[in-house]
């Protein structure tokens, strides 16, 4: 039989520690070549962003899009604007561009972008940067405050081309008192027209932010109108619950909404039928009008009824009104159920906005993103937005840096979404549903002007669900 001694098994056991310190050291020598490698390979890849050698160079912008969404990569190409110059800052613009990281986010550099290309001898380019330059003090992006924003901004209002000195106006109206006054009080004789109007606008709007709301007409007043416009005219100057008023199985879906809102008889059941409706906007309003007639437990009991409906416009238009009420587990867990098996996947969106209107994290759900697609409702997508305490609808219907994606006039009048918004936005000017295209139009301009000056200053009230204009100027979604 074999024995150990003492000095054999010492042996053995300084044999395998010895084995497993060279291992671990192995480890931890390959662990750290690949770490400092990485970086090595970073280091120079970035360095040869700038190189004189194109094939070195679109190799090292290669690299860059390869390795996007390491942080590290695209922080080490916005750590380099700072010291270029000429050819080498514009393909490192050019580098960020395709990654989609170029933007007022990466800081003076993107001040500095624009300086270099306020000159430019192409107009369009000139009147682009004017809405650049708009966006960072409208979204108080970073920087908004710098100096240099406002000298852009005179030289540009001083330009030849219309369209330039137009968007210039804009961006001079999100300035700082007193520079935006002196800007805009330079405007209101410009040789265009549309430009002097607006600047006119601007001021009285600076001066006056709160305008009365107009009277609505009473129905002999609108003698060429047909009965149901009096007679809707009659019914939106009522107050709510202020009538027994029955609802009847004729009457139009707008007649119908304002019955159940001004009637003390009516039921949420009387809404079904409006909820059926191929027109969004008609949903929307009733979804508000619901929560305005009627109380919590009967708005949860309507959701869940439009929820099990088997007709796909009051499913989804159940999808938001039972985000908006306050919920019960029963309402809840239904709507997790249908957002995993609601069929197609406009349904599916409409769950997970009304999930996301309870204060429930949707994975990989971004509700703004539904703007950019046309088969979403967007001014339902628009509404929960705003119940959620976010602006990004209203950026994107108003759109005072550029052009509305709809005719605001159809939509606010003929389609009735202007209580909708006013009820998210009571301090914006008012829109008559009762006067011409001409005013309608007038007063939309006004209402889009007044924004682009107050978005900075709008809060959101949480409990009301209402964005109120303050005084402070600071970041609002």
């Amino acid at each position: 039989m074999m024995t150990h001694t003492p000095q054999r098994t010492g042996l053995r056991r300084f044999l395998i520690g010895s084995i497993l310190s060279v291992l671990l050291a192995a480890g931890i020598t390959v662990m750290a070549a690949i770490y400092f490698t990485n970086d090595l390979v970073r280091w120079t890849m970035l360095g040869r962003l700038c190189s004189d050698d194109e094939l070195t160079r679109q190799q090292a912008i290669s690299y860059v899009v390869r390795n996007q969404e390491d942080p590290a990569v695209v922080n080490g190409v916005i750590d380099r604007l700072q010291d270029a110059d000429g050819e080498c800052f514009d393909t490192l613009v050019s580098t960020l561009s395709a990654i989609g990281a170029w933007g007022p986010k990466v800081g003076k550099a993107w001040l500095r972008y624009l300086e270099q290309r306020v000159d430019s001898g192409i107009p369009i380019q000139r009147a682009s940067i004017a809405v650049d330059i708009a966006r960072i003090g409208w979204l108080r992006g970073p920087h908004y405050d710098d100096p240099l924003i406002a000298t852009l901004i005179e030289k540009l209002l001083a330009d030849e081309d219309a369209d330039v000195r137009f968007n210039a106006l804009s961006a001079a109206a999100v300035l700082n008192e007193p520079m935006r006054r002196k800007f805009i009080s330079t405007m209101v004789n410009d040789p265009a027209d549309a430009i002097a109007r607006h600047a006119r606008i601007m001021l009285d709007l600076i001066d006056h932010p709160v305008r009365p709301e107009p009277a609505t007409p009473s129905p002999e007043s609108l003698n060429d109108a047909s009965d149901i416009v009096k007679r809707l005219a009659q019914l939106e100057s009522m107050a709510t619950g202020s009538v027994p008023l029955p609802i009847t199985s004729d009457m139009p879906d707008l007649i119908r909404l304002q019955s159940v809102r001004v009637s003390t008889t009516a039921e949420p059941n009387d809404l079904m039928r409006v909820f059926e409706s191929e027109q969004p906007t008609t949903r929307d309003l009733a979804c508000l009008i619901a929560l305005q007639r009627f109380t919590p437990e009967q708005c949860r009991e309507l959701a869940k009824q439009l929820i099990a409906s088997f007709v796909d416009n009051q499913r989804m238009a159940g999808a938001i009104l039972g985000g908006m009420v306050p919920p019960d587990d029963d309402l809840l867990r239904f709507m997790h159920i249908r957002a995993e098996r609601g069929g197609n996947w406009v349904m599916a969106q409409h769950y997970h906005l009304g999930l996301m209107l309870q204060g429930e994290s949707v994975e990989g759900f971004d509700p703004v993103m539904l703007l950019a697609n046309q088969k979403m409702p967007r001014t339902t997508v628009t509404m929960a937005l705003m119940h959620m305490g976010r602006l990004q609808g209203v950026d994107w219907l108003l759109n005072p840096l550029g052009e509305p994606p709809v005719a605001l006039h159809l939509l606010f009048d003929q389609l009735r979404y202007w209580p909708v918004l006013k009820r998210y936005l009571p301090g914006a000017p008012p829109f008559s549903m009762w006067v011409d295209v001409d005013a309608q139009k007038q007063q939309i301009d006004v209402i889009r002007d007044w924004y682009l000056i107050y978005r900075p200053s709008l809060r959101f009230n949480p409990q009301a669900h209402v964005f109120n204009l303050t005084e402070s100027k600071g970041n609002t979604p």
